[in-house]
């Protein structure tokens, strides 16, 4: 059985690189675990570097959920998480039930814990060998990458920028190589400032828009994308509309009409010719020019719609 390993934190140990990536698996044996119920019980401590995590099960509504917890008091951190659960049979059979992170999940300080709500029904897991002796055994196997802004990194973070009450530490010259809206602030007005408050956001927010700058990037997901693209709005960051562009031309969830909306609003062309390539006969385009949002649309995308509508006859 293998144990959570008990290495302490270190204080002052922080990576040049605000991101760093690490891949880890560990199992615990939960005891008394008849007695299991709403109230969320945790393994011991697990250090993977300085990173401190949590194994976590509970019963909810008949079901066994298993989730990881990320330890940490700062404010100014995001963790990107994936990986797998496991439920392991103690009869020797092996893992006879395990589930994945099906996409990246997002950890802030408003949300630590992250993990599967319905993994198994309780009365499964009572039934075929998973219990033995009063006791249960989970591993979980994941990766994760952690964005963190919390300390100056010498030669690295120039400014503080301040939100809420809390402070991110960055380099001036790639936020503005990154963001019109921080080049019009910190360079075109030519300011010797260090410090700056930023309002109409949160830490948490702050943190997902510092983290989608950086080499190992956030992908936008059905989860994140509303966020990210108020903060590519807000900061005029044009990695991110790229992003957005692109998850707009895979995504399933939106209608067609707004997608052309949005396409037209912020000069997504690639969108748009995604879009009009998506008629295949003339009556969709007929149908679409009598929706109610087709009157908004401005000219230019009404001539190209008669154009497509053309070429189809």
């Amino acid at each position: 059985m293998e144990t959570p390993s008990k290495r302490p934190k270190l204080e002052n140990e922080l990576s040049m690189n605000p991101v760093m990536k690490f891949g880890n698996s560990f199992r615990w044996k939960f005891e008394d675990i008849m007695t299991l119920g709403e109230e969320p019980r945790f393994s011991d401590s697990y250090f993977i570097d300085r990173y401190e995590w949590k194994l976590g099960v509970k019963v909810e509504r008949h079901y066994l959920s298993v989730f990881l917890k990320y330890e940490n008091d700062d404010k100014k951190w995001l963790c990107e998480l994936d990986g797998e659960f496991r439920l392991l049979k103690q009869d020797g059979g092996g893992y006879e039930n395990k589930s994945k992170f099906k996409t990246p999940v997002i950890l802030t300080e408003t949300e630590r814990c992250r993990g599967i709500p319905s993994f198994k029904g309780w009365n499964e897991v009572i039934e075929y060998d998973y219990v033995q002796d009063n006791s249960l055994i989970i591993e979980a196997e994941f990766n994760f990458k952690i964005y963190h802004f919390s300390k100056q990194i010498p030669n690295f973070t120039d400014i503080c920028i301040e939100v809420g009450d809390a402070e991110f530490y960055v380099s001036k010259g790639f936020l503005c190589s990154s963001s019109s809206y921080f080049y019009d602030l910190l360079i075109a007005n030519d300011t010797k400032e260090t410090r700056f408050k930023i309002d109409d956001v949160t830490p948490d927010e702050f943190c997902v828009f510092l983290a989608s700058l950086y080499p190992i990037t956030i992908d936008l997901t059905d989860e994140n994308q509303s966020i990210l693209f108020a903060i590519a709005e807000k900061f005029g960051v044009r990695s991110i509309h790229l992003k957005f562009e692109q998850y707009m031309i895979t995504s399933n969830r939106f209608k067609l009409i707004e997608k052309v909306i949005l396409a037209e609003n912020q000069g997504y062309e690639y969108l748009m010719n995604h879009c009009l390539n998506s008629f295949r006969s003339a009556r969709e385009i007929k149908v679409f020019s009598q929706s109610y949002e087709y009157k908004d649309l401005n000219d230019s995308t009404k001539l190209r719609l008669l154009g497509t509508l053309l070429k189809l006859c």
